[in-house]
């Protein structure tokens, strides 16, 4: 897809919806591996967006002025200086839309929701005993599960971790913080690597939920970069470019 205005077609009829099901996994395959691709539909998304509020603006206008025709004027001598104004005006309010559009698309709590996946206590990574604090994890009552932590009266690795992720589920991230860097700290202490990856990915996003984005971003770069991690594909290329522009 090298010429730029087949591109630029071939992207405007994938929003659309006007590609062929073989065209749109050809697409959607080329743009897992390129930036640039990427780049221009989200900009394409963008405009397009904008240029239909506009023209949801004009189509009220005409509405209005047909409402209450008593009001009309008769139509002013066209002035190409007063259209040239006005198309240059319409062109400006469409960038202003555009970047108000990428303003909320890379704020962080915006990357925070398009990135965020609750945790899920799984058997196979250890975390299936029956105890009180991880069954109150399971069954979603993360107040209970933040009592139940604070009550202990020696915390172990998987605690912290269950309590920093019940933080991060009710909005406490600087809670959630402490408790992800105290559980690293304790596995460091004991020489262990319980739920450490699991921890680098909620500390990361604990981070980010906190706009604390130079913190947060090595741990996301270390995950990216890692193809065995298994928080790699939850931290996509596109992604983390939309949040090194937040920084």
């Amino acid at each position: 897809m090298n010429d730029d205005s087949t591109q630029t077609e071939i992207l405007m009829q994938y929003l659309d919806g006007e590609l062929s099901a073989e065209e749109t996994a050809r697409l959607e395959r080329e743009l897992k591996t390129s930036l640039p691709l990427q780049e221009k539909l989200e900009r394409l998304r963008a405009v397009k967006q904008s240029v239909r509020l506009f023209a949801l603006r004009e189509q009220v206008k005409g509405i209005h002025q047909e409402m209450a025709p008593e009001y009309r004027k008769p139509a002013p001598v066209v002035n190409i200086r007063w259209v040239v104004l006005r198309v240059a005006a319409s062109v400006v309010g469409i960038a202003l839309l555009v970047m108000l559009y990428e303003y909320r698309q890379l704020s962080p709590s915006a990357l925070y929701r398009e990135g965020y996946r609750p945790y899920i206590i799984t058997q196979s990574r250890g975390m299936s005993d029956s105890g009180t604090l991880p069954s109150a994890y399971e069954s979603g009552r993360a107040q209970d599960v933040i009592r139940i932590f604070r009550s202990l009266p020696a915390p172990g690795v998987r605690d912290y971790f269950l309590a920093g992720n019940a933080y991060l589920n009710t909005g406490n991230a600087t809670q959630a913080i402490q408790a992800f860097l105290a559980m690293r700290q304790k596995n460091e202490q004991n020489n262990t690597h319980i739920l450490e990856e699991d921890a680098e990915y909620y500390l990361a996003m604990s981070y980010l939920k906190n706009g604390e984005i130079a913190a947060a971003l090595p741990l996301f770069d270390k995950i990216h970069n890692d193809q065995g991690h298994p928080y790699h594909d939850k931290v996509g290329r596109w992604w983390l470019y939309k949040l090194r522009r937040t920084n």
